[in-house]
Parts: structure tokens; sequence; C-alpha cells
């Protein structure tokens, strides 16, 4: 009997029995089993409610700046096996540790990277700002060059506009590498948790990335916004994901991206010719005009019909 008793409460057996009270409570009727059955499906269901409400603090976190700040240094990932593994872990004293020294060690690289000897901006930072910038909260279309052709005037050839559209592709495709590498320098706590939200996040951690994408700068993030609707288009997808994503794209669309006042135009529809060839005195303001109106062609091609 002693040695029966020993056998049981061995490390062994503690680890094993649970898993045999689950077996035998799928063949044994009793209400023991019942009981061990309904105790473990509480526990899971209690394990997958605590998830979901840490998920959802990170959404409403990265919505809110002053409330992410306070858990970038954790991984999206990984917060989830931080609440189950110890509570002791998400208190603010472990979170302002990491936070400060994280700080601390970003501020000593974002300086030797941005200022000269001297402790004033180094001259490649501001050779290599973007083009195209603005509030967060400022909508594009605020800041768009509204020239339209005159009603009655000739239609550009389709040369004109190819070159137009070539020059727009490439202006637009070197200030977003420029806006992300100057945001970075910036924010790289805000940028490190964005690109880790949108490359291993869940589906709906990534739309509410591509959100705060577009309300820092909607302009840069064209490519990610082209990658979502491409999504909702193709065929075979599930069609839940696939509702989603288009109920999350209307809104976005309709809340941050469409002036509500005008239409989307078109390349053809603006006075290329001035802005195509430009002087030295304008190349900069030409180039800006090509940018944006290049961006409104594309935005309008994602959603036709506007």
């Amino acid at each position: 009997m002693l040695v029966v008793c020993a056998v049981l409460c061995s490390p062994v057996c503690a680890g094993f029995l649970p898993s045999l009270a689950i077996r035998m409570g799928n063949l044994l009727p009793w209400s023991g089993a019942r009981q061990c059955r309904r105790a473990i499906a509480d526990n899971e269901t209690a394990r997958q409610k605590r998830v979901k409400l840490v998920r959802d603090k990170v959404v409403a976190y990265g919505q809110d700046p002053a409330e992410r700040d306070r858990i970038h240094a954790l991984p999206l990932l990984q917060l989830q096996d931080i609440e189950m593994s110890s509570h002791k872990k998400m208190n603010g004293k472990f979170i302002g540790k990491k936070k400060r020294k994280i700080e601390k060690k970003w501020k000593k690289e974002e300086g030797a990277n941005t200022n000269d000897s001297k402790g004033k901006p180094s001259s490649s930072t501001a050779k290599h700002s973007p083009l195209v910038g603005h509030e967060s909260d400022q909508k594009w279309y605020e800041s768009q060059f509204d020239e339209v052709r005159a009603e009655g005037s000739a239609t550009p050839s389709d040369e004109l506009v190819q070159r137009a559209q070539k020059r727009g592709e490439e202006l637009l495709s070197r200030d977003i590498a420029r806006f992300a590498q100057s945001y970075r320098s910036q924010n790289r706590a805000d940028a490190d948790w964005l690109e880790m939200v949108a490359n291993r996040g869940t589906f709906p951690d990534r739309l509410s990335a591509l959100q705060l994408r577009i309300r820092r700068s909607a302009v840069h993030a064209l490519p990610q916004l082209r990658q979502f609707v491409q999504l909702a288009q193709r065929k075979g997808a599930k069609i839940r994901q696939t509702h989603t994503l288009t109920k999350a794209l209307k809104y976005i669309f309709l809340r941050e991206l469409l002036p509500p006042s005008r239409k989307l135009v078109t390349l053809s529809q603006r006075p290329l010719e001035q802005w195509v060839n430009p002087t030295a005195n304008n190349k900069s303001e030409a180039d800006k005009r090509l940018l944006m109106w290049h961006f409104e062609a594309e935005l309008k091609q994602l959603y036709p019909g506007t």
C-alpha cells in the first residue's frame, strides 16, 4: 500500500494523471469524470478569455500613442505568454524598467545617427527627408495640389501621361523609403511595433496597423493599402475573412482616404505640360505635384467609381 501511494505521488504520475483523467472521463459516465471534464473546459474558456483580453488591450494601446508607448518593449506574440506565466511581469514596474533601458539605448543610437559632432542635425538627414510631409491627423487631400485641366482643353498625349506616371512612381517609391527612414530615426519604438505587428500579428492586428499607418501618412502607406485590397479581391479566400477585410477597407476609404467634396482625379485630367519638364527653379515644386497626382491616380484605381 505504501509503495502504491509513493508511486502515485511521484512527479511522473503528477503530470500523467490529469491526462489519464481526461481520457477516462471520455469513457466513464460517473459524476466525477463529468466534473473533471467540466473543470477542464472552464479552465480552457477562462484561458481563451484572458488571451482575448490581453490582445484587445494591445489593439487599444495601438490606437492610443500614450498607452502604446507603455508596452512597446513587449512583443505582441509574447504578450499573452507573459500574461499566462506571470502576472508580476505585467505591472508598471516591469514595463517601466524595460522601457527606460531600451529607450536609453535607442536615444544613444539615434543621437549618433542624426547629429554631428557638435550636436547639430547632420546634413545627410536633412538631405534625405521626404518631399511630402504633414501632421499625423491631417488628411492627405488637405495638402493636395488640385489643379485640373480646363473644360474643353486638349487631352494630353499618351506619351506625356506615361512619362508623368513613370516619374511619379519613381518619386513616390523614393519618398516612401525616405519617410520610413526618417520616421524610424524619430520614433523607433513605434516603427518597430508597427513592423512587427504587420509581419507577425493576427489578421485583426494587421488591419489595425494598416489604419495606424494611414493616419500617420496615407501617401506613404500605399504599398500596404494595395496589398490588403488585392487580398480582398483574391478568389478562394475565406468568406469570413474577406467580409471582415472588405468592411474594414470600406471604413478606411470613407473615413481616411476619399475627399468628401470631390471625386478623385486621374493623371490625364491634370495640367501635365508645365510640370513634366520643370526648370531648375521649380523642380522641387514639380516633383511634389507629380508625386501627389500619381498617388491620387493610384488611389482611384484601388477604389473604382470615385
